[in-house]
């Protein structure tokens, strides 16, 4: 990635940019004697230990938290700047929300907070589907970067014909905890620039891409790993990062360290994403109800998450999961690492037109919120690819192609 060395204070302040998208609004009360902040929401699998703790601008406070939907929790600690509970078994991802007050000699104030408890799909009858991570040890989404001073940015200025993106790479949403066993790396503010079209044209073929492209909390998609069989230089097969938890084995669960948001840290520091971010899905209300922008692609084209129109061009019809195109292949490897094709690696998995919703890239033509009209443009989906690894617009800076990390 191209690196632009600026103070982060003037950077924040410069009025020639404007933010990607208002993804949500905040409601937190302010007050110029009493703030209190419940911290960013959080995605946790079932039966967990759940933590969450206010922060107040008046440390003499007193506190009291209540739950105020979803399935009822017993709070403990519920009088304390932090409260917890056990979070309950699911048969669907489920919220649950909370509210803080907090009151002083001035006044009182509250804030809110969401907890999505995730249940696993089934997967007996579809491999391509998410697996159960909730086996995963250090799965859970409940570390908020916020909280340790790392600051969250997306900014944009118009370059005619280019729009060129400067983003931390920190997110407005929970993370899990790293260094851990799988991961020794700590997460650390990045200051990159990245040029996307302004105007994205579709071509005949796809472009293959390093990284997919950035969410609206301006983290990147970084589809593939740098792993590959025997560290081979020509990586003939190439370890997968998400369906490794699909097979069986040395690598099923903690061999990248990664999150709920299927994310890990990079040695640098840089948080980035190998499949579905779970919590940036619940953070933006991706429910089956609407579609929801996610971000834009290397091409320029947007990302939307799981839910797109049954008929693409039909703005009144009904709400689907999107689903993708590829299928496990049949049989066992001919060569490296032998065995039957389960998901450990990338090679395993074969794109079969017309098997899903989407084309070989996640994408297909139609109307969305943002383009009634129809656009070409990319799904986050629960199904292999999950997210792709193509794209089919023109790639304009050289930062998205190469290999994976």
């Amino acid at each position: 990635m191209k690196f632009k060395v600026f103070c982060l204070s003037s950077l924040l302040g410069l009025g020639a940019y404007t933010s990607l998208q208002a993804a949500e609004t905040d409601t937190r009360a302010v007050s110029s004697t009493l703030t209190v902040n419940a911290g960013y929401d959080q995605v946790v699998p079932q039966q967990t230990k759940v933590t969450m703790s206010a922060t107040v601008s008046n440390q003499s406070a007193t506190y009291q938290w209540v739950q105020t939907a979803g399935s009822t929790v017993s709070l403990k600690n519920a009088k304390t700047s932090t409260a917890s509970f056990i979070s309950p078994t699911v048969t669907t991802s489920t919220t649950l929300s909370f509210k803080v007050t907090a009151t002083d000699s001035t006044g009182t104030k509250t804030d809110n907070i969401n907890i999505e408890v995730w249940a696993p799909f089934n997967t007996a009858s579809d491999p391509s589907l998410l697996g159960d991570f909730s086996k995963k040890t250090g799965w859970k989404c409940d570390q908020d970067l916020s909280k340790s001073g790392l600051v969250s940015s997306v900014n944009v200025v118009n370059l005619g014909s280019t729009k060129r993106y400067t983003i931390t790479a920190i997110p407005q949403h929970a993370i899990g905890s790293f260094p851990n066993a799988g991961n020794p790396n700590v997460a650390a503010q990045q200051l990159y620039t990245l040029d996307i079209p302004s105007s994205p044209t579709k071509q005949s073929v796809s472009t293959a891409v390093k990284l997919f492209g950035f969410t609206s909390d301006g983290v990147t998609f970084d589809r593939n790993t740098a792993e590959c069989y025997n560290n081979s230089p020509s990586c003939e097969w190439r370890y997968e990062a998400v369906t490794a938890g699909i097979a069986k084995g040395a690598y099923q669960w903690s061999w990248l360290g990664s999150d709920c948001n299927n994310g890990h840290v990079q040695p640098n520091g840089n948080y980035h994403y190998h499949g579905l971010p779970e919590s940036l899905i619940n953070k933006l209300g991706d429910t089956g109800q609407k579609m929801v922008l996610m971000g834009y692609a290397a091409d320029g084209f947007p990302i939307y998450g799981r839910w797109g129109y049954s008929t693409a061009t039909s703005a009144t019809s009904a709400i689907k999961r999107m689903k993708g195109s590829y299928r496990l292949k049949s049989g066992t490897r001919r060569s490296g690492p032998g065995g039957t094709y389960d998901g450990t690696f990338i090679q395993d998995w074969v794109y079969v037109k017309g098997l899903g919703d989407l084309d070989e890239c996640n994408g297909r033509f139609g109307v969305t919120p943002q383009h009634p009209n129809g656009i070409y443009h990319y799904y986050l989906a629960d199904s292999y690819p999950f997210i792709p690894s193509c794209v089919y617009g023109k790639v304009v800076d050289n930062d998205f192609l190469g290999a994976g990390r």
